[in-house]
C-alpha cells in the first residue's frame, strides 16, 4: 500500500512539472548591437626627390678619398674647393684640391650626377689624382665610388658620355720625368654599385719621330664620310680647321664656331671634347655640323699629302681638307679718310678692305682724344672664299661733340693668342653744326 502511494506521488509531481513547463513563456535572448573598431590609416611620408648635382652642392659633399684615409682622414669636405690639414709632428700638411669636374647621369635615373677629379698631396713630391663618382640625393651628393688615376698625371679633359665617365690624361711614358708626363691616355669608367669599373683604356703609341706639323695653317673641308667616296659639303657651307702651337683646334663647323684641345704624336691624333657656339642655322647646315663634329671627335690619325689633310677615324671614316696657304694678313680703312670731317648727327659710316683675316673677322672701334673707347663693333667681311680678299662696311652709332677729334681703328686678331695681326686707323673731326 505504501509503495503504491509513493509511485502515485511521483506521477503527480511529474505531471505538475510538465504543466508548469507548458505554461511558462519562452525566455527571449538579448540583442547585441554589432560594432566596428576603426582601423587607423597609416601615415604616408613622400620620399624627397633627388636633386641634380651642381657646383654649389659639390661643396657640401662628404668625401672619402683613399689617399687621404691613409693619413687618418676618414672624411672631408671642400666648401671652397680645397682642404688643408697639418700632419702631426711634421711641418707638412695634407692638401686636397678639386682639379676638374663634370655633370651627367651616371646611374640611369635621369638625374644629374657628377664626376670629379681630386688631387691629394701629403707633404712629399707626389700629387695623387683620384676620380670620384658623386650621385644625386635629396641632400648633399653621395660619394659612392673612387678610382685612382695616378701620381703626377695631368688631366686634359673630363666628360660624361652615355653614362660613362671619360677621362683624357697625360701619363708618364718610359722616358718622361715625373714633372712632365707626355703619354696621352683616354680611359672610360662606368659606375657599378659602389665601384668605378674601367670599360676601356686607349693609349696613343709613343713615337720617336714627330709627324708633320699642322700648326699655323687653315684647312678648308673638301669632303667627309667613307674614305672611298667622301661627300662634299654644301656650296654655301664654310667648314675650316686651324691648329695652333698651344694644342688647340678651332674653326667653323658649317654654322657655329667650334673649339677643342688636340694632341698630335707622330701621325696619331686625339681630339678633346668639342665645344661650339649656339647659333641656329638651316637644317642642312645643322646636319653637316653634327656630322663634321662627330667625325672630328672620333679622329685617331691623319695624313698630309699633296697639300691635302686627311683626318682618319673609325670604320674608314675620313675628313678631307685642302690647305690654304698662309699669306700676310692686312686690313685698311678706305672711308672716312684721314682728317675727314664727320657729321655730328647720325652714325659714322666706315668701310675698308682686307685679306687673309681669320674667319674674315674685322673689329672696328672709335676712341676719343683721350683714348677712351666710345664704341666697339665686329663685322664679317664677305669674300668668295674664306680668308680671301674683300671689302667691308659698318655703321657706328656714337655720341659726337662738335669739334672733337675721334680715332677710328680697324683690326683683326690671331686665333692662336688673340694678338692683333692686321691694323689700320684714321683720325677724323666732328663737324660743327
Amino acid at each position: 500500500m505504501n509503495g503504491t502511494r509513493f509511485a502515485l506521488s511521483i506521477v503527480l509531481a511529474l505531471s505538475v512539472l510538465g504543466s508548469a513547463a507548458c505554461q511558462a513563456s519562452p525566455t527571449s535572448q538579448p540583442t547585441i548591437a554589432a560594432t566596428r573598431t576603426p582601423v587607423p590609416t597609416p601615415a604616408y611620408t613622400a620620399t624627397p626627390a633627388p636633386q641634380a648635382v651642381n657646383a654649389e652642392s659639390l661643396r657640401t659633399a662628404v668625401l672619402r678619398l683613399p689617399v687621404a684615409e691613409e693619413q687618418g682622414i676618414d672624411s672631408l669636405t671642400l666648401p671652397r674647393g680645397a682642404f688643408r690639414q697639418p700632419i702631426p709632428n711634421s711641418s707638412a700638411e695634407v692638401r686636397v684640391d678639386l682639379v676638374n669636374s663634370t655633370l651627367g647621369d651616371l646611374n640611369d635615373d635621369d638625374v644629374g650626377d657628377a664626376a670629379v677629379v681630386y688631387a691629394t698631396s701629403t707633404g712629399g713630391s707626389g700629387t695623387f689624382m683620384e676620380l670620384a663618382a658623386l650621385v644625386a640625393t635629396s641632400g648633399p651628393p653621395d660619394h659612392v665610388a673612387t678610382a685612382y688615376l695616378g701620381d703626377g698625371v695631368r688631366v686634359e679633359s673630363l666628360y660624361v658620355d652615355a653614362g660613362d665617365i671619360v677621362v683624357s690624361l697625360l701619363t708618364h711614358g718610359p722616358s718622361d720625368p715625373l714633372c712632365c708626363p707626355k703619354q696621352p691616355l683616354t680611359v672610360r669608367y662606368y659606375l657599378s654599385g659602389d665601384e668605378l669599373v674601367e670599360r676601356s683604356s686607349v693609349k696613343v703609341p709613343d713615337v720617336s719621330e714627330p709627324g708633320p706639323s699642322l700648326a699655323g695653317t687653315t684647312w678648308i673641308l673638301l669632303g667627309y664620310g667613307v674614305a672611298s667616296d667622301p661627300k662634299p659639303p654644301p656650296a654655301d657651307a664654310q667648314v675650316t680647321l686651324t691648329v695652333d702651337a698651344d694644342g688647340n683646334v678651332s674653326g667653323l663647323a658649317g654654322c657655329n664656331r667650334y673649339f677643342a684641345s688636340i694632341i698630335i704624336l707622330g701621325s696619331s691624333m686625339h681630339i678633346g671634347p668639342i665645344g661650339t657656339t649656339k647659333v641656329a642655322c638651316s637644317p642642312e647646315l645643322m646636319d653637316l655640323e653634327g656630322r663634321f663634329t662627330t667625325l672630328l671627335q672620333g679622329a685617331t690619325s691623319f695624313e698630309v699629302r699633296d697639300g691635302q689633310l686627311v683626318i682618319i677615324g673609325e670604320d674608314d671614316q675620313v675628313l678631307l681638307f685642302q690647305t690654304k696657304e698662309a699669306s700676310v694678313s692686312w686690313v685698311t680703312i678706305s672711308s672716312p679718310e684721314e682728317g675727314a670731317r664727320v657729321a655730328s648727327a647720325g652714325p659714322i659710316q666706315v668701310s675698308g678692305e682686307g685679306e687673309s683675316l681669320f674667319e674674315n673677322n674685322v673689329v672696328v672701334r672709335v676712341l676719343d682724344d683721350k683714348g677712351n673707347e666710345l664704341v666697339l663693333k665686329p663685322t664679317i667681311m664677305p669674300t668668295e672664299e674664306l680668308g680671301g680678299r674683300g671689302t667691308w662696311r659698318i655703321d657706328l652709332e656714337v655720341a659726337k661733340t662738335p669739334g672733337a677729334k675721334l680715332t677710328i681703328e680697324a683690326y683683326s686678331t690671331s686665333p692662336r693668342d688673340g694678338s692683333v695681326v692686321a691694323f689700320d686707323s684714321v683720325t677724323v673731326v666732328v663737324a660743327s653744326e
